[in-house]
């Protein structure tokens, strides 16, 4: 057996990756292609210019798939000749790409390549530079058009020029500028570039500059035209006859030769070693500095001094690693970042300073614990190479982190003895088998299985796994132990035809119990492997099976009893419905189970208290009660009122729940209660109402008499009034003291009249089926005689009181008396509710279709939820004894019933009530 070193194997693989990372990064397309004439490898430049999506879609195809056909021929040609070691090639080809042309310029060499000799080509487009060659082809052919021909030899000191020209070792071109040709080179021209002299006279060969310098002289010369200063001294690449890129730092100069015209002489010295020399150093160091700085690893580089060691670079990975500064970092020793407070890495130090001052090695790779700056402890693997840099011998350092990789070890190792403890203490039997090279072996089985078997672990690693599963021959006579062969056969292959790699089956072993097997197919140290864990479920399936007698015996009662019943689980969705539970709520069946809550169906109200309970409940279900009165909303928005028994169902998280609906009930007992109160509140209007008229009347029939009286003594006063001209009574000239007795006996006479109408309300209230006073009327004098008795009562209370009403109302039948005390009612209710500086009241009254629509809104109390369904009843009231009766709203709802209208409220506590009445325009449905 041959044995591989490990360093060696180290360094093809650095090597292979450094070469991966150079071709990656370069511009220029690169392809590796065998003998047979078949593409191996290509970078991701080359793929973008074969118009490929990715470079693996290259490997394995031939390069004519790529090429021209006119260039196919040549291609096969000029790879022979590498393949046959003549030499490399040098040469432009065009590709066809989804049917585009491009021009590239190719270079072949024989290379190594995963041990057999290949061709590797380097090319890359140059359609863009081809593009500019025709382009500086036609701007001399327009220099021709436009500048006349003035071009002559060339007479005094041509002898002196030649001699001294022809021995200088630069390059010496003179070009007519009017034609841009050539009319002398000398022999250091010819050196250079290549090509003969009769070659470069006349026309300057199109491709003697590479693209850049294209680009750059095409520049030059229309700014030159252009009439724009443009640099005398440049450095250029050229392209010599034999394809060799060159560089030349030319000079030039134009010069009038009188009748011959302008010349541009230009005068170039071949400067290709030094430009070499610059191009490799910066782009050794630019490719390095892109690696270093791109790369995650931590490269750090450390030169010697007289006092041990300094850091000269240091890449981000290993400043963002270690928390430093490059200024912080380059003061550090090397030695100072390894965790010396751990004794296993001192004495790695101490052994790797021993070896290294016997006889340094040349590289060194070890794992390191550092001290980051904050303290931290991370783990790296660290790779120490010695190198020669600027006369020093210098340590190059490549490291990676890998404390994760080490937590990721200790938690695996930590991991399995947790595994092997769980698997050695359950009662489930657990094995583990493994495919190697087409055989199937024990890897492990834990105690259970072993007991279960009756067999030990050296004896279970000598037999076949597939002994204990049966075998494919139904005529074997083999002993199968356990039982299972069919049920396993038949789960693992439809298991495989499915792509599932978890699967169950269950039989009967022979000894007669009922056993689940679990198979989970996973790769495990490199191997197929496959799980098996089994469970006895024997007694599992006795209780299923009773479970099921049972459930089915539930069911019948579940479904037939005339109670609503639903199941929910712990996140109150509803699992089953009973048919009497979807009709009570308006909702089929499917539309429930599983896709409706438990709260979807309570009411607003209640469902705050619904949802605590729940959480309650599934915390510690003795702290609910079982049963409640709750609100069930069905899907028409209606409300039932009922109760609600909630019980958990044993075993599980589950609840069950049932709701007996008493909405009917509820309403024959609130009738009841109505109609005892209504009896009641008769008998107190009949007693009130004498009462108040006994008083009343003694106001009524004695303010006429007093009118009398008045009207008697004013007589005899206004005889000697003018006697007495500055006459004042009470601080009133005599005048408004009369008109205000008078105004004030009016309004004496109105408020007892009105008492004696309210009184009669009262009396209506109880008496409905007495005919009503009612005739076509508008609500415009209603409100002037409600602005007279309460305006300026309400302004006093709210800061803001407006009145708005259609100039032309229409006329409504109507009890002018009883509508104005339900506006009287309402607007007196909205002032007592002012609570705050800002305080109003508005009045709106409108024709709305065929009704008018009486709004009266404050901003003030509003009424809290629990009083809504309580303001229209007798006696209710929430200002105490001493601000109302309570039936004030009760006799308005009465009065808008009568009138066949509507009254209803919106309200916000704290924020302002709105009441809205709705009164027909047409005859009203009087109610009796």
């Amino acid at each position: 057996m041959t044995t591989v070193n490990p360093e060696k194997l180290v360094q093809l693989k650095e090597s292979e990756e450094l070469f991966n990372a150079l071709v990656e990064n370069m511009l220029d397309g690169v392809a590796i292609v065998d003998w047979d004439g078949t593409i191996q490898f290509v970078n991701n430049a080359a793929a973008r210019m074969l118009g490929l999506e990715s470079r693996e879609d290259a490997v394995g195809r031939r390069p004519s798939e790529f090429l021209h056909p006119d260039s196919i021929a040549r291609a096969q040609r000029e790879m022979g000749m590498v393949k046959e070691g003549r030499a490399d090639f040098l040469s432009d080809y065009q590709l066809l790409i989804d049917g585009n042309i491009i021009d590239i310029e190719s270079h072949g060499a024989e290379v190594q390549y995963r041990g057999h000799s290949a061709d590797m080509v380097v090319f890359r487009d140059v359609t863009e530079r081809e593009r500019q060659k025709a382009e500086l082809l036609r701007l001399n052919e327009t220099l021709e058009t436009r500048i006349a021909e003035r071009t002559r030899e060339l007479k005094k000191g041509e002898r002196m020029f030649r001699a001294m020209t022809e021995s200088m070792n630069a390059m010496v071109v003179i070009a007519d500028v009017s034609e841009g040709r050539a009319v002398y080179v000398n022999p250091m021209a010819t050196t250079i570039t290549g090509y003969a002299e009769e070659e470069m006279l006349g026309k300057v060969p199109v491709n003697l500059f590479s693209e850049e310098s294209m680009k750059e002289v095409l520049q030059y010369q229309n700014a030159w035209l252009a009439g724009e200063d443009v640099p005398r001294v440049t450095c250029l690449e050229i392209l010599t006859r034999s394809g060799e890129r060159r560089w030349i730092e030319t000079a030039w100069t134009i010069i009038d030769l009188e009748e011959d015209g302008l010349h541009k002489v230009t005068v170039s010295f071949d400067v290709t070693e030094r430009k070499n020399a610059e191009r490799q150093l910066a782009e050794s160091e630019k490719k390095f500095r892109a690696l270093a700085e791109s790369t995650t690893a931590m490269i750090t580089i450390s030169a010697p001094t007289e006092n041990g060691f300094e850091i000269v670079y240091a890449n981000d990975a290993a400043l963002n690693t270690l928390g430093y500064t490059w200024e912080e970092f380059r003061k550090l020793s090397p030695l100072s970042l390894i965790d010396m407070e751990d004794e296993s890495q001192r004495k790695l130090v101490e052994d790797l300073l021993k070896v290294h001052s016997e006889q340094p090695v040349p590289s060194v790779n070890v794992e390191v614990k550092v001290v980051t700056k904050s303290g931290d402890r991370r783990w790296i693997a660290h790779t120490g190479t010695h190198v020669e840099l600027e006369g020093r011998i210098c340590d190059v350092s490549t490291s990676f982190d890998i404390t994760e990789r080490k937590r990721a070890e200790a938690q695996l190792i930590e991991s399995e003895k947790k595994f092997r403890a769980l698997a050695e203490s359950t009662s489930a039997r657990i094995c583990i088998t493994a495919e190697d090279n087409g055989y199937v072996k024990f890897l492990y089985a834990n105690r259970a299985l072993l007991d279960y078997i009756g067999t030990t672990w050296e004896e279970l690693t000598a037999q076949d796994p597939m002994l204990f599963c049966g075998n494919d021959d139904d005529n074997s006579d083999e002993e199968v132990v356990p039982k299972g062969q069919k049920e396993w056969m038949d789960a693992a292959r439809e298991a495989r035809t499915r792509g599932i790699s978890n699967y169950s089956y269950e039989f009967v072993d022979e000894f007669g119990a009922w056993i689940q097997m679990h198979a989970m197919e996973t790769v495990l140290d490199g191997k197929n492997c496959t799980i098996w864990t089994s469970f006895d479920i024997s007694e599992q399936k006795r209780t299923q099976a009773a479970l099921q007698e049972s459930e089915e015996r539930y069911r019948t009662i579940f479904e037939t009893t005339g109670t609503g019943m639903i199941i929910f689980d712990d996140e109150a969705m509803v699992l089953l419905a009973n048919e009497e539970w979807a009709r009570l709520v308006g909702y089929p069946l499917e539309d429930i189970q599983g896709k409706m809550r438990v709260m979807d169906f309570i009411a607003r109200e209640k469902l705050a208290e619904i949802e605590e309970n729940h959480r309650k409940r599934s915390m510690d279900p003795e702290s609910v009660p079982r049963t409640y009165e709750t609100l069930l909303q069905d899907k028409s928005g209606k409300v039932h009122v009922g109760i609600a028994t909630i019980a958990m169902i044993p075993g599980t998280r589950m609840r069950v729940a049932s709701f007996q609906d008493l909405s009917e009930l509820k309403r024959a007992q609130k009738q009841m209660y109505q109609a005892d109160k209504m009896a009641a509140l008769g008998q107190i209007i009949a007693g009130v109402a004498h009462e108040i008229n006994n008083p009343n009347n003694f106001i009524y029939f004695n303010l006429p008499i007093l009118r009398r009286y008045l009207d008697a003594v004013k007589i005899l006063l206004d005889e000697h009034v003018d006697d007495a001209a500055e006459l004042k009574i009470l601080g009133m000239v005599y005048e408004a003291f009369w008109e205000d007795t008078y105004k004030l006996l009016e309004n004496m006479e109105h408020g007892s009249s009105r008492i004696t109408s309210i009184v009669a309300d009262l009396k209506n209230y109880v008496r409905s089926d007495e005919d009503a006073d009612m005739k076509p009327e508008s609500l415009k004098p209603v409100v002037d005689r409600v602005m007279t008795l309460v305006g300026k009562q309400v302004r006093k209370m709210v800061k803001h009181f407006d009145v708005e009403t259609d100039d032309q109302l229409p006329e409504i039948i109507m009890n002018a008396g009883k509508i104005e005390q339900v506006l009287i009612n309402l607007l007196i209710n909205a002032g007592q509710a002012a609570d705050k500086p800002d305080s109003f009241v508005n009045l709106k009254i409108h024709a709305v279709g065929s009704h008018v629509k009486i709004e009266v809104s404050d901003n003030g109390t509003g009424i809290p939820d629990d009083y809504l369904e309580q303001i229209f009843e007798p006696f209710f009231t929430s200002k105490g004894r001493d601000a109302g009766t309570g039936l004030g709203l009760s006799i308005s709802h009465k009065i808008v019933e009568d009138h066949g209208g509507t009254i209803s409220v919106e309200t916000e506590p704290g924020k302002g009530s709105r009441f809205t009445v709705l009164l027909p325009t047409d005859s009203p449905a009087v109610s009796k």
